[in-house]
């Protein structure tokens, strides 16, 4: 089957899907930190959901060059309200949570299911794939070369 099982929600892959992107951190180099509020975030959701996207990404911490890292409470502070939001106001719209750490997925599964999409192929968070898997969750593997804050040095 061409289909993606998001918490009982069924994605069918046999096209291609919009996936929106919602950045929550004040230093995205996508959209500058224009959606931190829960209002603003509801707001360009809507907006994308309008504009054909079946896939809301909600990303805490920004994977820019030279990104300063942030604490795994900071990227919660950030996400958590607005996932929920997001969970309550658009019920049927499938959810991506960027991140890479572990306590990240298991805090948002607790809210709802939703796709783990990891720019780091789980090389920074050893317990990731056991979140993933214990979770019951669907998993998006990417590469990244280090992490923001050291990435631009000595790129090959």
């Amino acid at each position: 089957m061409n289909h993606l099982n998001v918490g009982g929600k069924l994605l069918n892959l046999s096209s291609p899907k919009v996936m929106g992107i919602l950045n929550v951190t004040p230093d995205s180099f996508f959209d500058g930190g224009k959606y931190n509020s829960i209002d603003e975030a509801l707001s360009q959701v809507k907006s994308m959901i309008d504009d054909g996207a079946q896939i809301i990404d909600i990303g805490g911490f920004s994977s820019r060059p030279s990104a300063k890292l942030i604490s795994v409470d900071e990227e919660l502070k950030r996400i958590l309200p607005i996932v929920k939001e997001v969970t309550n106001q658009f019920p049927k719209i499938i959810l991506s949570v960027d991140t890479y750490r572990s306590k990240v997925v298991d805090k948002v599964a607790t809210i709802t299911s939703f796709i783990v999409n990891d720019i780091t192929a789980s090389s920074q968070d050893s317990n990731l794939f056991n979140s993933v898997s214990y979770q019951g969750l669907p998993y998006v593997l990417m590469h990244m070369q280090g992490l923001p804050n050291k990435m631009q040095q000595n790129p090959n």
